[in-house]
C-alpha cells in the first residue's frame, strides 16, 4: 500500500494547494483527508509484515509454501480482497477547475525541448 498511498497523498495535496487561499490552509485540509486513509494503510501493512518479512526459518519455508499453493487455498482471494479494501478507502475530490498559479501568476508552458516559452 505503500506506493498506493504516495501517489493518492500527491493527488490530494496537489488538488488542496490549487484550491485553497494559503499553503496553510491546504496543509490542514489534506491532513484532513488523507489521515484517516493513511492510517488505515499502516494497519493493513501491519498486518502482511510477518509475511513479508519472515523471522524465522520456519516462517520463511512457512510462506514459501503458502505462495506456492495459493492458487489452491480456499484463501486464495483473500490478499487481494483486503488490499481493495483498504485502497477504495477514501473518496478522492475532483480537483479540477482550479487554475494553478505561482507568485508571479501562471507557470510558463515549457517547450518539448525543455525551453520555457
Amino acid at each position: 500500500m505503500g506506493t498506493g498511498l504516495a501517489v493518492v497523498s500527491a493527488y490530494v495535496l496537489a488538488g488542496e494547494l490549487a484550491a485553497a487561499p494559503d499553503h496553510r490552509t491546504a496543509f490542514a485540509a489534506y491532513e484532513r483527508e488523507v489521515r484517516g486513509y493513511a492510517e488505515g494503510c499502516g494497519r493493513s501493512a501491519e498486518g502482511v509484515a510477518g509475511f513479508m518479512v519472515p523471522r524465522s526459518r520456519f516462517m520463511a519455508w512457512f510462506v514459501n509454501q503458502n505462495y506456492r499453493l495459493l492458487p489452491y487455498l480456499p484463501w486464495k482471494g483473500l490478499m487481494a480482497k483486503s488490499a481493495r479494501k483498504t485502497a477504495s478507502a477514501i473518496a478522492l475530490k475532483d480537483y479540477t477547475g482550479f487554475e494553478v498559479t505561482g507568485p508571479g501568476g501562471p507557470a510558463p508552458r515549457r517547450r518539448p525541448s525543455g525551453r520555457a516559452s
